[in-house]
């Protein structure tokens, strides 16, 4: 993996929160002891999140860790997918509760408590979730998306069947016109 996997986030192997756990020796992120399918770019974005817990990192930051020198806009573009890719992971299996915060107009941040242990999750208490963490924003921000883009498409198809329309009914009374 590349330069970001690399650091030392904390000082034992395993990283905890809720029911999963990022073991920094494999480089894997478990739920329950099963382990959970995660892009490497989701992954390295999490790490980079863990180094911080609590605090905003910025788009800027996360840009500059994830996709060094691209520009912002093309970093920009790929820090909103994977954030939504790292979302999915967590919310695969029914987990719902909130893991990655967005600040608006500034970035992000891991907001549940760390645990960091030499023996893996299984071996350890999980506590309950907090009230705040029972949400998760990421499945109502992609329902967003994918109505505004159901409305561009269907914007686009009615333009397009007005002016089908209106090309059949110049092409009728041409073809009147010409047969009088």
């Amino acid at each position: 993996m590349g330069a970001v996997t690399q650091s030392v986030l904390r000082r034992r192997r395993y990283i905890s929160f809720g029911t999963f756990e990022v073991d920094q020796e494999s480089c894997t992120l478990t739920r329950n002891g099963s382990r959970c399918r995660i892009g490497r770019k989701p992954y390295e974005l999490l790490l980079v999140l863990l180094e911080k817990p609590s605090e905003t990192v910025t788009r800027q930051e996360l840009g500059i860790r994830l996709w060094p020198g691209e520009t912002a806009l093309d970093s920009d573009f790929k820090l909103n997918t994977t954030v939504c890719q790292l979302r999915k992971s967590f919310s695969r299996g029914g987990d719902d509760r909130v893991y990655v915060k967005t600040i608006a107009r500034k970035g992000y941040a891991f907001v549940v408590d760390l645990k960091d242990s030499d023996e893996p999750l299984t071996s350890l208490e999980i506590p309950p979730p907090r009230v705040e963490e029972t949400r998760n924003v990421a499945p109502k921000e992609v329902q967003q998306v994918s109505n505004l883009r159901l409305a561009k498409i269907g914007a686009a198809l009615r333009i397009v069947g007005l002016f089908l329309a209106a090309v059949l009914l110049g092409a009728g009374i041409a073809r009147l016109w010409i047969s009088h």
